[in-house]
């Protein structure tokens, strides 16, 4: 895609899914492919309210809380990769969460790649239509809680 061309990009579930060094690079190339005032939408887990949610199990006197919260976050291997199958899943693939991020992380990462006007968003909220025909409500909500989406412009 030639640089500088794109009006919108949408973002869902995958950024935590990168380690934190190439989110860098990813967030820079969406950037470069946003024409100026193009609006980049994207949705993450919510590190804050798991870790919340941890913190008040713990403080409960939960034996679990540390495991629930690994889990939730989708962080650990609870087993090991046993089978050939399962092995190059683990070696291969990408379904466990690289990173983790806060709305204070994540906006300070969009600011110093350059992106202003960063805001908090919810589904359906988008000025553009166009994320009307990407956007899918559960990706914005695991378990009754807001996931972390931000929307964010590229300055004129």
């Amino acid at each position: 895609m030639p640089e500088g061309c794109a009006r919108a990009v949408y973002c869902s579930h995958v950024l935590e899914h990168i380690d934190r060094e190439s989110v860098i690079i990813a967030l820079e190339n969406t950037y470069r492919m946003l024409r100026p005032d193009g609006v980049f939408r994207l949705v993450v887990p919510d590190l804050a309210w798991r870790a919340e949610e941890f913190l008040r199990a713990r403080d409960r006197g939960d034996s679990n809380a540390a495991d629930e919260f690994i889990r939730k976050a989708h962080l650990g291997q609870g087993n090991a990769a046993t089978g050939f199958i399962r092995r190059m899943c683990r070696v291969f693939g990408n379904s466990d969460h690289r990173w983790m991020y806060d709305e204070a992380a994540m906006t300070a990462l969009l600011a110093q790649t350059g992106f202003v006007s960063i805001r908090r968003c919810r589904f359906g909220d988008a000025e553009d239509p166009i994320f009307a025909l990407v956007e899918d409500e559960g990706r914005f909500v695991d378990t009754g809680r807001d996931e972390l989406a931000l929307e964010a412009r590229r300055p004129c």
